[in-house]
């Protein structure tokens, strides 16, 4: 099934940058003044019966990347990965490039040697970043993959479109939950409202969750985090969301220069953990695409309305 890899490694070639420069020798005195970090690392480990090799480049990258479609995982009369018009990075408003920023990326390559004989079997391969911030647009078809999303900001725009029992709150309420990928699109099938990570159309926040009031709640404000989330809907709100409402996503925050760690893009042909620290993300059959916790926030408004795509071309079919 792995027919993919040379696609991802093909993305991965977008965040190569080349230069020449002459080689100068430096003596010992100088040597011993210098520190820094390898060029290039490589690593070797295993986990659950797999080997796994990963080659690291010690690079902080900028980089502005666009494809008129990013299909992984095409099979079975569908795409687990299909993203139409992928963006990385910005144009702002003054034509300046706001670069999709990128530190230390990797390539890492997953075998399954169960036999103890005989050639290793490659049997996954990602690409990923050991930090990512920018903008990412795209128009969502299908998404396979584990994505959390913060939602967090004032009441306000649930209290515009809400039934009366929202009006315990006041508009500067502040409240927060969480949102991952979803089955919103079947309101008549049995796992309506719960997590999913196979092809998912929506994201939204999964049946047995809540939303928080963390500030301004006033007396009632506890309520509402005792009220769960049942088959997209909290008293009267729609907790689901269409992926394809969603075309311009910000990964980490340029703001305070946060960068969102563990974002990778994967392909399996069977079951993989892949390891980044202490953490186990385990990556099913096909195209998978991790968007760790704390990667992309939103308020309510963008969450109950969905984001505008930026610019992401001089030239660009969705802008004058």
């Amino acid at each position: 099934m792995l027919n993919a890899p040379a696609k991802i490694i093909f993305l991965a070639l977008f965040f190569a940058k080349i230069s020449n420069a002459q080689l100068v020798p430096i003596d010992e005195e100088e040597l011993s003044g210098m520190a820094g970090q390898a060029f290039i690392t490589m690593d070797q480990s295993n986990n659950n019966g797999l080997d796994f090799t990963k080659v690291t480049l010690g690079l902080d990258v900028e980089t502005s990347l666009n494809s008129d479609l990013l299909d992984i995982g095409n099979y079975n009369n569908g795409s687990d990965i299909k993203i139409a018009d992928f963006g990385l990075g910005s144009i702002d408003s003054a034509g300046n490039i706001m670069p999709f920023k990128v530190r230390n990326p990797f390539i890492e390559l997953a075998y399954d040697n169960s036999s103890g004989t005989g050639p290793q079997n490659l049997v996954g391969i990602r690409l990923g970043f050991g930090g990512a911030q920018g903008v990412l647009s795209a128009g969502i078809a299908s998404l396979s993959g584990s994505v959390d999303v913060k939602v967090e900001g004032p009441a306000a725009p649930i209290r515009d479109v809400s039934s009366a029992a929202w009006w315990a709150l006041s508009d500067n309420s502040l409240l927060t939950t969480d949102a991952v990928l979803i089955q919103g699109h079947d309101s008549n099938a049995a796992d309506y409202g719960e997590p999913l990570d196979y092809r998912a159309t929506y994201m939204g926040i999964p049946n047995g969750a809540n939303i928080n009031c963390i500030a301004n709640c006033g007396l009632l404000g506890g309520i509402v985090g005792i009220l769960d989330v049942n088959q997209c809907d909290l008293l009267g709100i729609g907790t689901c969301y269409a992926l394809k409402d969603f075309e311009a996503l910000n990964i980490g925050d340029e703001t305070t220069n946060t960068y969102a760690e563990g974002l990778f893009i994967s392909f399996q042909s069977q079951n993989v953990g892949w390891v980044d620290g202490s953490t186990t993300k385990t990556a099913g059959v096909g195209a998978f695409m991790n968007i760790p916790e704390g990667g992309i926030q939103v308020d309510f408004e963008e969450a109950l309305g969905g984001i505008d795509r930026v610019r992401t071309r001089y030239v660009d079919p969705y802008f004058d």
